[in-house]
């Protein structure tokens, strides 16, 4: 089973992803969400104890408290995360080593791109 965690401080934005997601994948993918990095690094760390990996993590990048990329720098520091890291960000000049930038609004097509050779 594939594990893809999705991350966004906006419920409803969550939820979109999430509708898009059940268009793409099937049973053996399971979706997690999450409201804050510290709840998206909570969920990792338990799925990772559980002898899961997490393949795919796609995250909006400007959250209150931690950011996305305190997310990905937190995964990164620690060695633990080996799949696919997104940022959604409508900051069109972002770019990250180590990590794909999608700009909002994220389309079809885009979550194809994303999902492709991962899932």
């Amino acid at each position: 089973m594939k594990h893809v965690l999705l991350v966004d401080d906006i419920q409803v934005n969550l939820d979109i992803l999430e509708k898009m997601f059940q268009l793409y994948v099937d049973d053996e993918v399971k979706l997690h969400m999450a409201n804050s990095v510290k709840e998206a690094l909570l969920i990792h760390d338990q799925l990772v104890n559980n002898g899961y990996a997490v393949d795919l993590i796609i995250s909006d990048l400007q959250m209150p408290e931690l950011s996305g990329e305190d997310l990905f720098h937190s995964l990164d520091r620690a060695n633990i995360f080996k799949g696919k890291f997104v940022f959604l960000t409508g900051f069109e000049d972002f770019k990250k080593e180590g990590a794909d930038v999608y700009y909002k609004p994220l389309t079809k097509k885009k979550l194809n791109e994303i999902v492709d050779g991962v899932l």
